[in-house]
């Protein structure tokens, strides 16, 4: 198994895996994004990596580069925005190799913190960014109104 930095000719598989991991999305739209960022770039990602076994992709893992990365000093630093690893490809190292590649990545460009969340319920991820040396900094419980409600 392997990772590597995504190429345009991944850009289809890149696309459907982050479809996977975010299925409420069009896949339409994702595919998009991926698009965007091998012809012109895009602030919304800074890199994507996959994880192959033999010639089958089994996961990706995407950056963006944020401004404002809680706990992160100084405060810009690259962030997983997209982690996901096919499920029978789960607890074999894929994950690990993905962020491997994602920190090495991170330090060619001169950074020295890698940032990441997870959905309080998802004790999983929480567990597998834990086991990775992340440490938690920040819990955040996001709130929003509808404005068209009148109560």
């Amino acid at each position: 198994m392997r990772a590597a930095e995504a190429t345009p000719a991944d850009a289809d598989t890149w696309a459907e895996f982050r479809h996977a991991l975010w299925p409420d999305q069009p896949l339409a739209e994702l595919a998009a994004d991926v698009h965007d960022f091998f012809d012109k770039g895009t602030p919304l990602i800074a890199a994507g990596f996959l994880a192959w076994d033999g010639l089958q992709a089994v996961g990706f893992l995407e950056l963006s580069v944020r401004p404002y990365v809680p706990g992160a000093d100084p405060v810009s630093a690259p962030f997983i925005e997209g982690w996901f690893v096919e499920p029978g490809s789960r607890g074999k190292g894929v994950g690990r190799m993905l962020v491997e590649a994602a920190e090495d990545w991170a330090r060619s460009k001169g950074y020295t913190q890698l940032g990441s969340d997870a959905l309080m319920e998802n004790v999983a991820s929480a567990e597998a960014h834990e086991a990775l040396g992340f440490r938690t900094v920040e819990l955040l419980r996001s709130f929003i109104k509808d404005l068209d409600d009148v109560t």
